[in-house]
């Protein structure tokens, strides 16, 4: 699942992408090519580095070995009441949630 800030997708400046979790090759060379786009792809770090690169993040992609709890949030500074975007990779469903 990839997730975004809304603000941030509004906005036509440079952003940071982190990937917590193995993706295809096909998505890195996608997402390689994407304009404004800095790929941050380091799958399998410690839990304190995953907290640190989502801190430095706009955007966030995840499989199933990184679980998006409260402390991954808080890392993010995800405010309260924030509208964030999530985008199912696999299936292609997408919904807003605050």
């Amino acid at each position: 699942m990839a997730g975004c800030r809304k603000q941030d997708k509004d906005r036509d400046v440079s952003k940071v992408l982190f990937i917590a979790d193995e993706i295809s090759e096909d998505a890195l060379e996608f997402l390689a090519v994407a304009d404004n786009l800095e790929v941050d792809n380091r799958p399998g770090l410690s839990i304190p580095e995953k907290l640190e690169a989502v801190g430095k993040a706009d955007a966030l992609i995840v499989r199933s070995a990184t679980k998006v709890d409260a402390e991954l949030l808080e890392a993010a500074d995800i405010l309260e009441h924030e509208e964030v975007y999530i985008y199912n990779l696999t299936n292609g469903s997408r919904l807003s949630t605050y």
